[in-house]
């Protein structure tokens, strides 16, 4: 079966028509696919694999075949304009191509063999282009500055950096000017900056990533009735004046000011590759979760783990390895990062967490997207029987570029080795060869420490009457962060 998947429409239509071509590629994988566009479109689908042909006209609506499409094929419009009462109904959405789609099945009488559902979460953009971006800071805000509020928005709120889609007309110390960027690499800009401003046009669906699924999103004198492309757990705010605008950048800046203000409170935390060395270590991690209302740990020895990871962690989807009992879960939740929250284990969590998915499975063989997570943690996990480089060669796969992997784990010098199981699992304390070659492994698939290690040891603070597992074994916690770079 050949499917021949049609838009000639404008470029926010062809970017917002790659999720129901990845949803028919995933569902219908013995179909063979061939797209059919404009050629100034082109290049947003390009990196999707598939053969393209060149359509010379534009905005075709009709579900006829067009020249390019062979006779044996399957010929599907999937322009947000065949079916009007669809779009009435859905504007420009997700549920508008799952029924379009499902209609045109019907049509070829071909529904009891290929029809879609619409998931419990709709599907974002995503683009296989690859591009690192740097110096965009923390306070970045995205717009798509032809409207006349770009000015007194850059003058009422300094501290806010915009990255503007038009050249500007006029020139401020926090304008920057993108112009000369196409929409896949705005979409790589858009991607760190921390709110959107836009007119719902291309630029607008090129920045709805699964990076920015949480972010704060306004769209400016919007005037049709129908929403674009929205999703429930994070409403578009439609804003008509500079008030409505200057309100929605009041609750940025306020988000942002809390945020620092969490983080400069433990400046003393800012190295992340180390070991505990001191009990008073954990009793000052203990007051900083109080102190902002996160839970401390049932052993407060992790409250070492916990203090250094909340106090560092950015938005992005996250992922605990190793979850039935998760308080870094419990904390994430509270800390409201925004993305989707899953916990894997070998077994189901003692007591699950609201706003948290749980996977039963194998950590070093998972089953999520490649390049998913922007944060992942596996703590005190690594020392029970997991391979090192299977481990390592998923957490790049899961990880998107930039992203981070937490982990911490028993660590004495010289080397111990306990005769006990924990968990069922063969317990092994790992020492500082172990940990070099931990180190190189995870750099092998381009993993690589965030800080210089502290190779330094205080006293062993788990002991036996503190924590430890075992008569006579005394030893202490590590505590590594990778980065992921560019593959």
């Amino acid at each position: 079966m050949h499917f021949f998947i049609h838009n000639s429409f404008q470029a926010e239509d062809i970017i917002l028509s790659r999720p129901i071509i990845e949803t028919i590629r995933t569902n219908f994988p013995s179909i063979s696919i061939t797209l059919e566009c404009i050629e100034t479109n082109l290049y947003l689908w390009k990196d999707l694999g598939l053969p393209i042909k060149i359509y010379e006209g534009i905005e075709y609506s009709r579900t006829e075949l067009t020249p390019n499409c062979p006779k044996d094929a399957i010929f599907i419009n999937i322009g947000f304009g065949v079916y009007q009462d669809i779009f009435i109904k859905y504007g420009m959405s997700y549920e508008n191509q799952i029924c379009a789609f499902n209609r045109q099945m019907e049509m070829y009488n071909l529904h009891h063999v290929y029809q879609l559902s619409l998931p419990q979460n709709i599907p974002m953009i995503k683009f296989y282009y690859r591009e690192e971006v740097s110096g965009i800071g923390k306070n970045s805000i995205f717009i798509e500055n032809k409207n006349e509020y770009l000015f007194r928005a850059s003058k009422d709120f300094p501290q806010l950096i915009f990255y503007c889609t038009s050249k500007p007309h006029f020139t401020a110390p926090n304008i920057i000017d993108c112009s000369r960027y196409n929409l896949l690499e705005l979409s790589v800009i858009g991607n760190k900056c921390i709110g959107f401003i836009t007119k719902g046009s291309g630029i607008n669906a090129a920045t709805l990533t699964e990076t920015n699924r949480y972010k704060p999103r306004c769209i400016l004198k919007w005037k049709s009735s129908i929403k674009s492309w929205h999703d429930n757990n994070t409403p578009v705010v439609y804003s008509h004046t500079y008030e409505h605008l200057k309100f929605f950048l009041e609750q940025i800046y306020k988000t942002l000011h809390d945020n620092e203000a969490d983080i400069q409170l433990h400046s003393s935390f800012s190295s992340r590759c180390k070991f505990l060395k001191y009990k008073s270590e954990i009793d000052e991690c203990s007051g900083y979760l109080h102190k902002n209302g996160y839970v401390s740990h049932n052993l407060s020895c992790k409250d070492w783990d916990l203090a250094h990871i909340l106090s560092d962690l950015s938005d992005g989807n996250f992922l605990d390895m190793g979850s039935s009992d998760s308080y870094i879960l419990k904390n994430v939740v509270i800390k409201n990062i925004n993305g989707e929250k899953f916990g894997i284990d070998l077994r189901p969590p003692d007591f699950p967490i609201n706003g948290v998915k749980y996977i039963i499975g194998d950590l070093m063989n998972t089953t999520f997207p490649d390049n998913y997570f922007s944060n992942i943690t596996c703590l005190s996990v690594i020392e029970h029987e997991v391979d090192f480089d299977k481990f390592a060669s998923e957490i790049t796969r899961l990880l998107m570029v930039g992203g981070k992997l937490y982990l911490t784990f028993d660590y004495w010098m010289p080397k111990i080795t306990p005769n006990i199981k924990l968990y069922g699992l063969a317990w092994n304390i790992l020492d500082k060869s172990e940990t070099e070659m931990l180190i190189k492994i995870c750099e092998k698939h381009q993993l690589y420490l965030v800080d210089e290690v502290d190779w330094s040891l205080g006293e062993a603070v788990i002991r036996e009457g503190y924590y430890s597992p075992a008569s006579g074994i005394n030893y202490t916690f590590g505590m590594l962060v990778f980065k992921k770079k560019r593959i």
